[in-house]
């Protein structure tokens, strides 16, 4: 009922300082770019750096790439570029600034749109050196010229509306998984008798890897199960030493989507140790696998993870690794989480909802 909010027949920029890698948010930002497009709407991207390689077949519409020295140059010509835009979707910080400027500068009457996916950590007292504090005072500012700011959770937009508080159109916009994942299933092979564990996500310091491998260090001892663990980080070259020769712990060195899907399938339990993700995308698409999950109460995270419905919320790692010997015990509970897990990634995070929710955006 909503699909006639959709605006049609525009002309719309859509701006992304890197296009580089195939992260959550370049994927959203692409998908997002694919149904304005399908509205017959003239859809162009603009970037400072791009990866053509990763995006061959992932991409029909326009792209350009706008890199130069300093790269205060590159925004200023995105900004000129854009002038004759309809609509501006912003992604990543700094190009909301460059929707401005725009405005500013160039005359824009576009409506500007700056899509939020993490909180805006440099807001936060702990951040308070120089250039963070005229970053801070520059977006007070520019926010008077942004039409919609747009939130990837109800934690973001809480967060927004604390920060931005005289900016009263903060609108929320659930990300949304690929079209493959949706077609995973909760059924698992019960003829199995090792469980596996999967766990994935860029290992940078704040995702907390080392307490999968304290759990690891004392469950091993106890229980007979499989650590599967993807992608790269400089936190997980220290464990990948230690644990190279451990026949019960796989590495995954790279990981595209097919493999993604093949060890969501396979796996039994999920675990995201992450200490700082306001969404979770990789949770999401566990959650369409029917993966039970273990995750650290933060209070943003109940928009995915129900406590003792479709996984744990613990309180400390001692309590991490108690809920995950919980689920290794009890089949039964573990077969409760993954329907439950299921049910509410199809019933609150699917297509429908989403564009809704981009009805909402633009009403």
């Amino acid at each position: 009922m909503f699909l006639f909010m959709i605006p049609k027949n525009k002309r719309i920029a859509v701006l992304h300082p890197r296009v580089f890698e195939v992260w959550w948010a370049v994927n959203m930002m692409i998908y997002l770019s694919y149904i304005l497009q399908n509205k017959w709407n003239n859809v162009a991207l603009y970037t400072t750096k791009l990866n053509k390689d990763n995006f061959i077949g992932k991409i029909n519409f326009p792209i350009e790439e706008i890199s130069f020295r300093p790269k205060f140059i590159s925004y200023l010509i995105i900004a000129y570029k854009i002038r004759n835009y309809e609509i501006i979707f912003a992604w990543n910080s700094p190009m909301h600034f460059v929707g401005v400027l725009s405005k500013l500068l160039f005359r824009s009457k576009a409506k500007l749109f700056w899509w939020n996916h993490h909180y805006p950590w440099y807001h936060t007292k702990k951040h308070s050196s120089f250039l963070l504090k005229v970053k801070r005072l520059l977006e007070k500012f520019s926010v008077k010229y942004i039409d919609v700011l747009i939130a990837n959770s109800l934690y973001i937009k809480s967060s927004l509306e604390d920060i931005f508080w005289e900016n009263n159109q903060i609108k929320l916009l659930y990300p949304r998984c690929r079209d493959e994942f949706y077609n995973l299933t909760p059924s698992k092979d019960t003829k199995k008798t090792k469980i596996n564990i999967f766990t994935y996500s860029r290992w940078v310091e704040w995702k907390n890897i080392k307490i999968v491998f304290e759990a690891f260090s004392k469950l091993s001892k106890k229980y007979d199960f499989n650590l599967i663990i993807g992608w790269e980080g400089k936190q997980l070259d220290v464990f990948k030493t230690k644990y190279s020769n451990n026949k019960n712990i796989m590495f995954l060195w790279s990981l595209d989507d097919k493999k993604i899907i093949k060890n969501l399938r396979d796996a039994d339990i999920f675990l995201f140790p992450s200490l700082v993700d306001s969404f979770g995308m990789v949770v999401l698409e566990a959650m369409l696998a029917g993966l039970p999950i273990v995750w650290f109460d933060f209070w943003w995270v109940s928009e995915l993870v129900k406590n003792w419905k479709n996984g744990f919320l613990v309180k400390s790692d001692k309590d991490f690794i108690s809920k995950l010997e919980t689920l290794l015990k009890d089949e039964d509970l573990r077969k409760e989480f993954s329907k439950n897990s299921y049910h509410i990634a199809v019933s609150n995070f699917w297509s429908g909802v989403f564009e809704e929710q981009l009805s909402k955006v633009f009403s």
